[in-house]
């Protein structure tokens, strides 16, 4: 296995040679991937087999790992998340030749024999993002949820005092309401 993580690679040669790579991407030359994150900066692990599988299909197999930092969309505030990405593709060089597989590996275009790991692995990590970033309990959330509150001017509320209901946005309605 090779330390160096190759900017690109013929894949179809590669698997031909069972080459495999293992190395670092830093994450802040990841563009699209930089959009995404709230600090596009660390890096991933990257491990890429190549080889030719049972049918003579050129396959790459590996795995990407990474610690991101995303903005949590109940707090706001940014969160860290761990991912660990398998990948496991056939390599084609058309969409025809894509359709005619079987669904045993997902299907990489590959249309000028040139492969680039920074895009293997950028798509990878998108794929692998939540649709919505959260923290995993809104109890992660609270310590964030006051510091922004008291950065606004807001007051906290006492957690063991019960909520006055002649105040709020539904104390008028209250009124209207027979007991």
């Amino acid at each position: 296995m090779s330390e160096r993580l190759p900017v690109q690679v013929n894949p179809f040669r590669m698997a031909a040679q069972g080459r495999s790579f293992e190395g670092v991407v830093d994450l802040a030359k990841a563009g699209r991937l930089a959009q995404a994150l709230a600090a596009p900066a660390g890096e991933a692990v990257v491990q890429l087999a190549f080889r030719v599988d049972e049918l003579k299909a050129p396959v790459v197999e590996g795995r990407v790992r990474a610690r991101l930092t995303l903005v949590c969309q109940r707090c706001l505030e940014p969160m860290e998340l761990e991912v660990d990405v398998p990948i496991q593709a056939v390599l084609v060089k058309s969409d025809a030749e894509a359709e005619r597989l079987q669904a045993q590996y997902e299907p990489i275009v590959i249309e000028d024999e040139t492969l680039w790991v920074l895009d293997l692995v950028e798509d990878e990590l998108l794929l692998a993002l939540p649709l919505v970033p959260a923290h995993a309990t809104v109890e992660e959330c609270a310590p964030h949820a006051a510091r922004a509150l008291e950065r606004a001017g807001g007051e906290v509320p006492d957690e063991e005092s019960p909520a006055d209901e002649s105040s709020g946005p539904f104390a008028e309605l209250r009124k209207l309401k027979p007991n």
